[in-house]
């Protein structure tokens, strides 16, 4: 009886969908089939979705594997060709497929794609009351690894983490002897040096650059860039709100067109200027965009679509077309963007070479629907007359003349004072020829 059972063909399990088939597709097939790519509309993220099949019909026919499109596909031998284009799968995969299907290609209930965490909507987490969040969730994380939590320290050495947490320079012997830590908190905050400190781990995610070039000749950033650097500077020290400061960096142009203050903030993008290749220019805008602020490396996509992260080509260049009509504008010592061409046009490149442009495909500005799903409708805005032309604005003409005067001043021998005053003279006839012409 015994050597009758051992003998006996044992029945195999049913597939599991989720741990067997799901992993194959996630590894050899969602590059071309998934989020950001759907070749032939199919997708194959879920078994539902393979079940439903692409654009020219099921390419998963439930119990029958020999006529599946999906299996013909993966021998390489069915009107797609070969799947993966890469390459065939291991036979024993394959294999599997096709047990899967001949089963009934059985997909679970809650066969839905999984959403990275990266791209779902933050939760509010449940905070005992009276404790502070910060406290309670390093509460939690020691507990989990069997720590326990130092004892509080005293007075004089809180004072002096503050000062090196919030400035980045230690306190002074006097400062020692006052440790009322809530005063000095208020004290440190509103020194200029928080400000300086904490600004420095913003620059330089944001890429903050002095001008380079060949003599005179600016070819990376700008002049005068450091009114970029004082407004975040000042606007850490001043309590700007975060969103704000983003806003002001991206549009302080449309928002805020005749406050000299604000427009510095257009630094962060004309930071980005380079003077050989705009393409160049641009492309840093987008990527350093989509990791300052977003988190994303969206310069994956100049050439492809993401090989991870539901992002496209595509959306790739629609991100781009946001800022494709921007130029500087270097009236007044500090350097600033505006809108210089609304009707420029934005191309894709293939495989993005910039000598490759698809010029019958143009694209209209927008984000990756991964980001947000909402229909994206950019606003066109009038502006008042003096933001087109700056020379008509007062703090502008002020700095011109001011400047002028200076290098005249500076100006020690008489060749030079004659060209410097040539030079204020031609500034103070272009500031009044612009104002008789454009103002109202």
């Amino acid at each position: 009886m015994l050597l009758l059972l051992l003998t006996m063909p044992i029945e195999a399990a049913p597939v599991d969908y989720v741990t067997q088939v799901q992993p194959l597709f996630t590894q050899h097939c969602v590059q071309c089939h998934g989020a950001a790519k759907q070749k032939a509309g199919l997708k194959l993220e879920t078994g539902r979705q393979a079940v439903k099949g692409s654009v020219n019909g099921p390419v998963v026919l439930a119990k029958n594997s020999a006529a599946s499109p999906l299996i013909h596909a993966l021998h390489g031998d069915g009107d797609a060709g070969q799947m993966p284009p890469k390459g065939p799968l291991a036979v024993e995969d394959i294999k599997l497929i096709a047990r899967w299907i001949d089963e009934g290609a059985m997909v679970p209930t809650s066969d839905v794609v999984a959403k990275h965490w990266a791209f779902e909507k933050p939760k509010q987490a449940a905070v005992p009351a009276g404790v502070h969040p910060i406290d309670h969730f390093l509460s939690l994380e020691r507990q989990k690894k069997g720590i326990t939590a130092a004892p509080p320290a005293e007075d004089r050495v809180l004072v002096r983490r503050l000062h090196l947490d919030l400035t980045g320079l230690p306190p002074k012997p006097e400062d020692l002897h006052s440790v009322d830590y809530d005063s000095c908190l208020d004290v440190l905050l509103a020194s200029s040096q928080y400000g300086e400190r904490w600004g420095r781990h913003f620059l330089d995610i944001w890429r903050y650059s002095d001008w380079y070039g060949y003599g005179a000749e600016v070819r990376n950033s700008q002049k005068h860039i450091w009114h970029w650097r004082d407004y975040v500077v000042e606007s850490l020290n001043g309590n700007t709100p975060y969103d704000r400061m983003i806003r002001e960096m991206l549009a302080a142009d449309e928002l805020a067109p005749l406050d000299a203050k604000t427009l510095r903030a257009t630094g962060y993008l004309a930071r980005s200027y380079y003077k050989f290749n705009r393409n160049v220019w641009l492309d840093d805008i987008v990527e350093h965009t989509g990791k300052a602020f977003l988190g994303i490396t969206l310069n994956c996509c100049r050439c492809h679509d993401h090989m991870y992260d539901p992002l496209s080509q595509v959306e790739y260049f629609r991100f781009r077309a946001i800022f494709e009509p921007h130029q500087i504008r270097g009236e007044a010592a500090y350097p600033r963007v505006f809108d210089a061409d609304l009707n420029a046009v934005t191309l894709l490149f293939e495989r993005g070479d910039d000598k490759r442009p698809v010029k019958d495909k143009p694209l209209a500005p927008g984000v990756p629907a991964a980001i947000n799903p909402a229909a994206f409708a950019p606003l066109r805005i009038v502006l008042p007359i003096a933001a087109a032309h700056p020379t008509l604005q007062d703090a502008v003409r002020n700095d011109l003349i001011e400047r002028s005067r200076a290098a005249l001043k500076a100006a020690k021998t008489e060749p030079r004072q004659r060209a410097a005053l040539m030079a204020l003279q031609a500034v103070q006839a272009k500031l009044n020829a612009d104002r008789a012409r454009y103002a109202k």
